[in-house]
């Protein structure tokens, strides 16, 4: 629940989907979900790359969200931090993290130690 302006009571519905991790096949459509540690991010660059465990035929769409927020990083105050996808191929896509309030984390500070999962 949540309150209005009027501070009466709203009611929220929330869907969720949940998966396990693997790779699913339905007819001619493959579906892959994983996780990967960020402890792996280029400190020059600021981006890993993640190789799919198998192949796709065609390129896929990628979907992706950081699964934790350790906070043993002089970042941990930023309030809200999400992945960032480019180079995406049949074998897998390139990511890195980044902050609300700046185009990247500071490469120097790839905050080691996150989960973030995709699909």
């Amino acid at each position: 629940s949540n309150s209005n302006s009027n501070s009466q009571v709203v009611t929220e519905h929330v869907n969720i989907i949940v998966m396990e991790k693997g790779v699913f096949v339905q007819g001619e459509s493959k579906i892959q979900v994983d996780s990967v540690s960020t402890d792996n991010i280029n400190p020059h660059t600021g981006w890993m790359r993640v190789n799919f465990s198998v192949p796709f035929d065609r390129v896929p769409i990628v979907l992706s969200q950081l699964q934790s927020y350790n906070t043993n990083s002089s970042k941990s105050n930023l309030p809200y931090l999400k992945t960032r996808h480019v180079q995406v191929d049949k074998f897998g896509f390139s990511v890195a993290i980044e902050a609300e309030s700046e185009s990247f984390v500071d490469k120097s500070d790839s905050l080691p130690g996150q989960i973030i999962g995709f699909i």
